[in-house]
């Protein structure tokens, strides 16, 4: 069977990016940011040449959308792909381990969680990774943005941020080998592969079937790509949904993480990521507050306003609600951790009963401000004719949320997020954290509103409402 040499260069490159990743997650102390920075650096890298999988799990998600092979049936790309993919991953996890007598790397879940979990995770963040790469590498909306690296490895890097849950996988060609690498080498008293073979089927397959997810979500978001308009109604109405659901999942998982500044950095490149990805479909708006800013701009009917507004509240409680049912205990492990004296996780959510940072009037001042500086981040990244074409306004609005977030703990400056975490909150604890439900919707409304406003005015925009929110 000859092998083209297009297709010969595009192997090379996915074997010497895959053997890179494996290689570098073997080494890796702190797995989140570094493998994120790698993850971004090696898009780049073989984005040109290869389309940059470096993971069976995206390669079929790309063959799916009709980016990898000379048609949608070039099942010979694809599973030269996938085995190139692996070949490269077991020499990297290999050669990685061999500087490491002990203390290597191992995908290994947290036994406070249990295997349902573990397969949530791993298909939720996989779906993401692989919705973001479609979107911001191959539709034709997207296309001459610098951005993809860094919306890839953020996703990538959130994922592993909150990845203690299922064992930092998301990837067979790094979830198996590792296991498999660590077998075969056995390092001195490291139980790797004894204790965690029993996962190497979820980390074989899952990840697969959120990469056929994710290509569903592209399919329905991204008409265009595929040559007709058949979802072109709903599209909108579906990224909004999609981009607030992982932001809340991001927040709703982290309970399994003790340091809030990595949360919200986390939080924060899922943001930027789905602002990307959303910019030309709804606008990515994912907060009522901003889609309130934008109506009054006048680039949004109300009606379109409303309707964005239920789907973001609906986004924002799936989200968190499937957060809450991945990191609540469930394992024979769990039970004994609670049982030696070990604190069950509680689902995060910002309200006034659980904010000892400031009162009612402080949280209300914070809300007002920090909402404004957010809608206002969006307004003029997005709307302004005089930066039209950027490539910067995903950076501006998620990273807003991260700075924003990081200074005032327990904030939201988002009625949806606000109301997703604190439903499953409400019924997972038996409190009552409505009861100041008015000063953080008042307070984030009144804010998104006043940036509206000051926006109009700066801008000396004059007409009235339009019938679609276009940023780049």
């Amino acid at each position: 069977m000859a092998v083209e040499k297009p297709l010969v260069r595009a192997l090379s490159v996915e074997f010497v990016g895959t053997f890179i990743l494996a290689f570098f997650i073997a080494q890796a102390s702190s797995i989140s940011f570094t493998v994120a920075a790698a993850v971004m650096a090696l898009t780049y890298f073989g984005y040109e040449i290869s389309g940059a999988c470096f993971n069976p799990a995206i390669a079929l998600a790309q063959f799916l959308g009709g980016n990898l092979g000379e048609s949608k049936k070039d099942f010979k790309t694809l599973g030269l792909y996938i085995l190139v993919e692996m070949l490269g991953g077991f020499a990297g996890a290999i050669i990685g381990y061999m500087p490491r007598p002990s203390g290597i790397f191992c995908p290994e879940p947290n036994p406070y969680f249990n295997m349902g979990e573990v397969m949530l995770n791993e298909f939720f963040w996989t779906t993401g990774i692989a919705y973001v790469m479609l979107t911001t590498m191959f539709t034709e909306e997207t296309k001459g943005k610098h951005y993809f690296g860094w919306a890839v490895g953020m996703m990538y890097g959130a994922a592993l941020g909150f990845g203690t849950i299922s064992g930092y996988s998301f990837n067979p060609a790094v979830g198996v080998n590792m296991l498999i690498a660590a077998a075969i080498q056995k390092p001195d008293n490291d139980d790797c592969a004894d204790d965690n073979m029993k996962y190497i089927w979820i980390y074989a397959l899952f990840p697969f079937i959120g990469a056929v997810a994710g290509w569903g979500l592209h399919r329905l978001t991204n008409g265009k790509h595929y040559g007709d308009g058949k979802f072109d109604k709903i599209a909108p109405y579906v990224q909004e949904f999609v981009g607030t659901f992982f932001i809340c999942y991001a927040l709703g998982s982290s309970s399994v993480i003790n340091n809030m500044l990595l949360v919200m950095f986390y939080v924060g490149g899922v943001a930027t990521a789905m602002v990307f990805c959303g910019g030309h479909v709804s606008g990515g708006q994912y907060n009522p507050a901003v889609s309130l800013g934008v109506f009054i701009r006048g680039s949004q009917t109300i009606i379109k306003t409303l309707i964005f507004w239920g789907i973001q509240c609906l986004g924002a409680f799936t989200g968190a609600f499937m957060a809450y049912l991945v990191t609540r205990y469930g394992s024979s492990k769990g039970s004994d951790f609670l049982d030696n004296g070990g604190t069950a996780l509680v689902p995060p959510a910002p309200h006034l009963e659980g904010n000892g940072k400031t009162d009612l009037g402080g949280i209300i001042l914070l809300e007002l401000v920090f909402t404004f500086a957010v809608t206002f981040a969006f307004l003029a990244t997005t709307t302004a004719e005089e930066v039209a074409a950027n490539s910067f306004f995903g950076y501006a609005v998620g990273f807003a949320s991260f700075v924003y977030g990081a200074v005032s703990i327990g904030g939201a400056f988002n009625p949806a997020s606000w109301l997703g975490l604190n439903i499953v909150y409400a019924f997972h604890e038996n409190g009552d954290p409505f009861a100041d439900f008015w000063a953080y919707w008042i307070a984030e409304f009144v804010g998104g509103a006043l940036a509206a406003l000051l926006f109009r005015w700066l801008m000396d925009i004059q007409g009235k409402v339009g019938t679609a929110v276009q940023p780049m």
